[in-house]
């Protein structure tokens, strides 16, 4: 009889054995299966993700950019020998809201490389850094919740008719206006040598870093004014140089020269029906 207890007790210890490694075995076989699935899952992320990435370095983008440059915003214009740079308040205020009445993409100029997210880009740009940018575009643009550009004269800040530090500030925070370069004095760039054309250049981009925090990518030449020089000495200091006047901004991500970027100059006597058939021109194409 002992002997049966025994031989009975060995057999469930065996039994009770067998069930524990194949329980172990089970556990191992489980956790191997979920690796493989992890990796494979994170492998097939990868290789997703590398062909998208893949695909939008390879687009070929092509885009049709209505840039409007304005610089004064102003109903009276006194005895200023050139009011077409004065565009009527109420005039800016309905190109505005035409464009966000109409779903157009209002970017920064700095965004024109990215313009593949966009349908309907435009940009908006204001010169020199005077007053009214603050006083009457930013208003606009935040209630309109729209982004602008203003391109400052770093040595003009905080003189009479020019917007202070603090209003530069001011605007830059609410992340609806960019503020780039204008250069330090404003001269013509094309009748400097380098050496000075670097100076105005380089020593606006550091103010603009050195007060407000940011790290200008678009050098406005004033004017207009600029030659294969000054063009080569923004390369080494900005991401974008813009022109004067020229039309709408035809961007190939091939070959486009991103340094001497056309704009549509927002004269006061441009009618609103003008201004949107600028905007119709606005197009995005993906090859």
């Amino acid at each position: 009889m002992k002997n049966i207890k025994k031989i009975f007790i060995y057999i469930l210890i065996i039994l009770l054995v067998i069930i524990a490694i194949k329980l172990i075995i089970s556990k191992f076989l489980f956790l191997n299966i979920q690796n493989d699935l992890s990796k494979s899952i994170q492998f097939n992320y990868s290789i997703e993700d590398k062909n998208q990435l893949a695909y939008f370095s390879n687009q070929d983008i092509e885009a049709n950019i209505p840039i409007f440059m304005y610089h004064w915003i102003k109903d009276d214009t006194g005895d200023y020998p050139y009011p077409e740079n004065m565009v009527k308040i109420d005039e800016l205020k309905k190109q505005m809201e035409y464009l966000k009445e109409n779903n157009y993409d209002v970017i920064f100029a700095s965004e024109i490389n990215k313009v593949q997210h966009y349908k309907k880009p435009v940009v908006l740009t204001f010169d020199d850094g005077w007053q009214d940018v603050y006083n009457i575009a930013f208003p606009y643009a935040k209630e309109l919740n729209m982004k602008i550009n203003m391109y400052v004269i770093t040595d003009f800040v905080g003189t009479p008719g020019y917007c202070t530090l603090e209003q530069l500030k001011e605007m830059k925070e609410s992340g609806l206006v960019e503020i780039d370069s204008h250069t330090l004095s404003h001269p013509y760039l094309a009748q400097l040598s380098e050496e000075q054309v670097k100076k105005e250049l380089e020593e606006s981009k550091a103010y603009l870093k050195e007060n407000l925090g940011i790290e200008s990518l678009v050098i406005c030449y004033p004017s207009g004014s600029q030659n294969t020089m000054v063009q080569n000495v923004a390369k080494e200091n900005y991401k974008y140089g813009l022109l004067m006047d020229g039309g709408v901004f035809d961007y190939n991500s091939d070959n486009s020269n991103l340094y001497a970027i056309e704009r549509i100059y927002a004269r006061r006597s441009m009618s609103l029906d003008t201004f949107i058939n600028y905007c119709l021109n606005s197009k995005v194409k993906i090859n």
